[in-house]
């Protein structure tokens, strides 16, 4: 938990972690810059946890760098459940990938990202083949969404259901 102080993640992997609750790292009142880092998972190694298989934000700000944040698994947010403050993707090197919501209800998802509140800026990065009901790359619930010159593909949503790369 990371709760009131500054944080600078560097050259970093985070793989194989799981919580019941929510987030492997959950920030509160913090900044927290992931910049050439991996957060990763594996089929016996996925970051797991309730919401935001990665990160959970529930205040504070999240700078997202030159990083990967692949196979991570929650029931919302694969690899990232903002619920309050402000989370920015600004680098053409910032990947994310086969992450996965395993929520079932029409009101949830987000395969790579969950947005409860707050807000959350795209400038640059690639979201593709993350898999969820729905908002299979980014699922908007409230809060604020911007997106430019970003990427996304393939993203894998089951047949039966009417989701896209992006549900708000």
């Amino acid at each position: 938990c990371v709760n009131g102080s500054y944080s600078y993640n560097c050259n970093v992997t985070i793989e194989g972690n799981t919580t019941t609750g929510s987030g492997i790292i959950y920030l509160t009142n913090a900044t927290v810059k992931v910049n050439t880092s991996s957060v990763i998972g594996s089929s016996s190694k996925a970051n797991k946890s309730a919401n935001g298989g990665a990160i959970y934000v529930n205040s504070g700000t999240l700078e997202v760098g030159a990083s990967t944040f692949t196979n991570n698994e929650a029931t919302n947010g694969g690899a990232i459940y903002l619920k309050s403050g402000t989370v920015s993707i600004n680098s053409s090197s910032a990947k994310f990938a086969s992450n996965k919501a395993t929520a079932t209800s029409t009101t949830n998802g987000g395969g790579a990202i969950f947005i409860a509140g707050g807000t959350l800026t795209l400038t640059s990065g690639s979201i593709e083949t993350n898999t969820a009901r729905n908002g299979a790359g980014v699922y908007v619930s409230a809060g604020t969404f911007t997106m430019s010159r970003e990427s996304h593909s393939a993203e894998s949503v089951p047949k039966k259901y009417s989701a896209s790369c992006l549900r708000w």
